[in-house]
């Protein structure tokens, strides 16, 4: 019995800061800009799609841009529709910590740079590890094969919202469920949304292998429009939802990359930089205490 108790205080003893660093992590990255430099672009004719990473940061209503304030609740929020799989762990954050947020408010006084997109989550510190998306607000590019389509759907929708009279039905008779066409057209498949590309976009990454490292992959783009050779966008009857005519498609496009990948270290701000885009990363790890607690009480039997 003396046995089994110095054995439990020796694994408690061993395992409960280790473990600490091994069960989960917070990760915070905060992507900044400078705003005074002298490097030069890679041209690029289309952009990369970061679509495929889990993804929670979204825009209302298809375009917005990052306010002088920290965050606006209306325009940052987790993504309730991404899936379970593969990293059904992965939980969404939206708070800022202290050390985060001082570091915000510093940059936000500085003259030199400028602080763009804050992303924080929680994970696992087992495999598959996540890869998440990170990108400000501002839209440059929307690929939709489908917009064709959603303008003749808007139109049905517009038609169904129409008083119906008997002549407007088709092969319908008088007496017939008007609600069972409304299922019929109901099941039709939703449409893909359109593939946004953001002006900041890119994806960041924590493996735990023996060590921590990070993974950043992020652009800064900006979009080349070539005035004499006007390509309406795609859009109904060439127009924006205003009247007005719709913008000309980039022809190309000015990008400015960071790609990185070292080791770091928790409760310890780690800086990514590059000429024009920088990171900050602030990696907290910590236990679940419930699952220690549990450990501890199936060798106590």
């Amino acid at each position: 019995m003396i046995y089994r108790i110095f054995v439990i205080g020796i694994l408690i003893f061993i395992t409960a800061p280790g473990m600490a660093g091994e069960k989960r992590y917070r990760v915070e990255i905060l992507v900044l800009s400078l705003l005074q430099h002298e490097a030069v672009p890679s041209d690029a004719e289309w952009l990369r799609d970061f679509s495929s990473s889990l993804d929670f940061l979204k825009v209302e209503d298809g375009e917005g841009t990052q306010d002088d304030e920290l965050f606006d609740d209306d325009e940052l929020y987790a993504d309730e529709d991404q899936p379970e799989e593969p990293w059904a762990d992965v939980i969404f954050v939206e708070s800022m910590s202290d050390v985060m947020l001082e570091a915000w408010r510093r940059l936000r006084l500085s003259a030199l740079f400028r602080p763009e997109q804050y992303l924080s989550w929680e994970q696992s510190a087992d495999e598959p590890f996540p890869s998440l998306r990170i990108h400000d607000l501002e839209v440059i590019q929307m690929d939709d094969p489908y917009a064709d389509l959603r303008g003749t759907d808007a139109v049905k929708a517009e038609e169904e919202d129409k008083t119906v009279v008997f002549t407007d039905r088709g092969n319908k008779l008088p007496g017939d469920s008007l609600e069972q066409a409304a299922e019929e057209s109901a099941e039709e498949p939703e449409l893909p949304e359109p593939t946004l590309f953001y002006r900041i976009d890119g994806t960041v990454m924590l493996r735990r292998l023996r060590f921590l490292h990070l993974d950043l992959d992020l652009e800064l783009r900006q979009a080349v429009f070539d005035e004499q050779l006007l390509t309406p966008a795609s859009s109904v009857n060439g127009e924006s939802e205003s009247g007005e005519p719709a913008l000309p498609l980039p022809t190309s496009f000015l990008i400015h990359k960071l790609k990185q990948s070292r080791q770091v270290k928790s409760q310890r701000m780690e800086y990514f930089d590059s000429p024009v885009l920088g990171v900050l990363a602030w990696i907290t790890s910590f236990e679940l205490e419930d699952e220690l607690e549990d450990e501890a009480e199936s060798l106590s039997d």
